[in-house]
């Protein structure tokens, strides 16, 4: 009986902190959503704009290279080159009575048929 009673209180103390953690989710949602944003730089947004442009500055841009897509692809791209093969094929060894072969420590062992 003293079982029975701790599992409901159990329940019953989770179901409630679910039912917390849920209703303080959905509050915080609201909340969040209904929020006004107060725009903080009101002065700046405000002022007005000066009609004078700056000479240096448009001179400035127009100084700058542009690039033409193909010397960016060049660049980006570079040519692909051929790699000749300079590789020659080392005679062949005929194994006769006695050979020694080399182990991974650097010694060599002598092999008898």
């Amino acid at each position: 009986m003293k079982q029975k009673r701790k599992y409901k209180r159990i329940i019953f103390v989770a179901a409630m902190t679910l039912f917390t953690v849920l209703f303080w989710i959905a509050l915080e949602s609201y909340r969040e959503l209904t929020k006004r944003e107060e725009i903080k730089k009101v002065d700046q947004l405000i002022t007005p704009i000066d009609p004078k442009l700056d000479l240096t500055v448009l001179e400035s841009i127009e100084e700058k290279r542009e690039y033409r897509p193909e010397e960016v692809e060049s660049y980006l791209l570079p040519e692909p080159t051929s790699v000749e093969s300079t590789v020659t094929p080392a005679p062949a060894q005929t194994i006769t009575g006695e050979s020694e072969v080399a182990t991974d420590s650097g010694s060599s062992l002598e092999l008898n048929p």
